[in-house]
């Protein structure tokens, strides 16, 4: 499907990010000072280094997650995740 705005771009990228992350975990982010992952040489021992890594790797799934629920309204109304403004509306009541 062709993206029909930047918000439609905006949260398939984010639900490819959140769907793939899973298989990240434990997660290893490269970065420019080297390879952040909690079993990095005798990290695996090391349990609040993973937790770390862990807990950051949730809260940037559950920020990503928040972003989506944000865009949802703005989807094409065609797409599989649409919810509407009359939708979301009802579920309320």
């Amino acid at each position: 499907m062709r993206a029909k705005n930047q918000k439609h771009a905006e949260y398939e990228i984010a639900k490819t990010i959140v769907e793939n992350l899973g298989g990240m975990l434990p997660p290893r982010c490269s970065t420019e000072g080297g390879l952040i992952s909690p079993e990095w040489g005798k990290s695996h021992e090391d349990k609040h280094a993973f937790d770390r890594v862990r807990k950051a790797a949730n809260k940037i799934r559950n920020e990503l997650l928040g972003k989506m629920e944000r865009l949802r309204k703005h989807l094409p109304e065609d797409h599989v995740d649409y919810e509407g403004k009359e939708e979301k509306t009802n579920e309320d009541n």
